[in-house]
């Protein structure tokens, strides 16, 4: 996790990140994703809350990144730079 930065964080939003920024890390658990959540406020500022997704067809539980409401526009200013054009539709911004 240690490993991750901004621009890390802006390549995963870009490949499974929503506009409202929500980022799809539903292959990680819980755990894993509190550290991530942990480790991007510590590099960054910026709050994520885990929250879970139940698939109705399986009945498992996911867990994925969502931004607090007040941290969205931060968190779109801070990776924008690393977002190329053809991808700027993701950003509020």
């Amino acid at each position: 996790v240690k490993l991750l930065t901004i621009q890390s964080f802006a390549y995963l939003f870009m490949d499974d990140g929503t506009k409202k920024g929500t980022i799809s890390t539903m292959s990680f658990t819980k755990e894993e994703n509190e550290l991530i959540s942990n480790h991007l406020k510590e590099i960054s500022g910026v709050e994520f809350n885990v929250v879970s997704h139940t698939d109705k067809r399986n009945n498992k539980t996911y867990y994925l990144l969502r931004p607090y409401k007040k941290e969205l526009i931060k968190f779109n200013n801070l990776i924008k730079e690393y977002i190329p054009e053809s991808m700027k539709y993701k950003l509020l911004i």
